[in-house]
């Protein structure tokens, strides 16, 4: 049985209260300050398939990147003038606290949820409980949509046979939901008054900041059944967000995750 980490208890640092712990329910968005949170890489190479570094082929001026630049940016202006996408966000946060390998959400005073999480079985025997003090503590949760709207549209347009411009309408609605949380993470930091790095729009947001965030099925909290518990805490039915029976998101272009301010927090396997 792995122990529990001791590595995080001697940090001493203030906890930081939220401006607000009501829920906040988002709707009428800007889609280019959306777009400015796009992690170029991530979009370009990961979702789009360029299979070069597009940072310096930008630089460079290569044809092939920017033809796709260009197609992207055609594909944007018509997202808004055509209006055919609509983000929504929902996102609250929460007293909490830990205890092993649980945390413990305070939903109201009479009723606390609690999370059982994975612990690595090795050094550093780290768990996402670790990032929350045993008492008086809090943390966030966000979901954020892009819609089912684009996706509709690029499933039409592919099968009346523009199928580039379908695939890459499919990517941008992927890179918009995961673009739409970056910005609400950031303004969560605000509203935790955490010390925030400069950035560069032309270069996207920055990857180190105070705290972190992390989406059910992937690595450090990988039971996609836990899901339930931020439909329990935020109703994201009410931005048109639902559950399958394997606790996917539908829409697909749609992204869950809980927010942690600790100054040590980072992604890990378990």
């Amino acid at each position: 049985m792995a122990k529990s980490t001791d590595q995080l208890s001697g940090l001493d640092y203030e906890i930081p209260v939220p401006k607000t712990f009501d829920r906040i329910l988002e709707t009428d968005f800007d889609f280019r300050e959306i777009w400015s949170y796009t992690r170029l890489t991530f979009f370009y190479q990961k979702i789009l398939g360029y299979n070069k570094n597009i940072r310096i082929s930008m630089q460079r001026k290569e044809p092939k990147a920017m033809s796709l630049i260009s197609d992207v940016e055609r594909l944007y202006d018509q997202i808004i003038n055509e209006q055919l996408m609509t983000a929504k966000a929902v996102y609250q946060f929460f007293p909490a606290y830990s205890k092993g390998n649980s945390i413990f959400i305070e939903q109201s005073k009479n009723n606390t949820l609690e999370l059982n999480l994975p612990r690595q079985q090795k050094e550093p025997f780290l768990c996402l409980s670790d990032y929350l003090r045993t008492e008086n503590d809090n943390m966030g949760f966000l979901v954020g949509t892009a819609g089912s709207e684009i996706i509709n549209y690029a499933k039409k347009i592919e099968i009346e046979g523009q199928y580039k411009d379908a695939f890459i309408l499919q990517g941008i609605a992927l890179s918009t939901a995961e673009a739409l949380t970056e910005m609400i993470h950031h303004k969560m930091r605000q509203f935790w008054e955490l010390p925030e790095p400069e950035w560069d729009v032309k270069r996207g947001p920055p990857r180190k900041y105070q705290g972190q965030r992390y989406s059910f099925g992937y690595p450090a909290c990988p039971n996609m059944d836990d899901q339930k518990l931020i439909w329990d805490l935020l109703h994201p039915e009410d931005i048109e967000i639902s559950l399958t029976e394997s606790f996917m998101m539908q829409p697909e272009a749609s992204v869950s995750c809980l927010i942690f301010h600790h100054p040590k927090a980072k992604y890990f396997n378990v």
